[in-house]
């Protein structure tokens, strides 16, 4: 794992990996909303936005 975001409103977490997989998780049971990969080459860099 190379960033991790939450976002406590929505209770979701956003995990990136340095080989550019982004996943998404329901932080109340643990379940994966969401996978992609980002750009190759590029390691996502994850940040709260309202």
């Amino acid at each position: 794992m190379y960033s991790l975001a939450l976002h406590v409103a929505t209770k979701r977490v956003a995990s990136g990996s340095h080989d550019g997989e982004v996943r998404v998780w329901n932080s109340d049971d643990g379940k994966l909303l969401l996978k992609f990969l980002a750009a190759p080459g590029y390691a996502p860099k994850l940040s709260r936005t309202q």
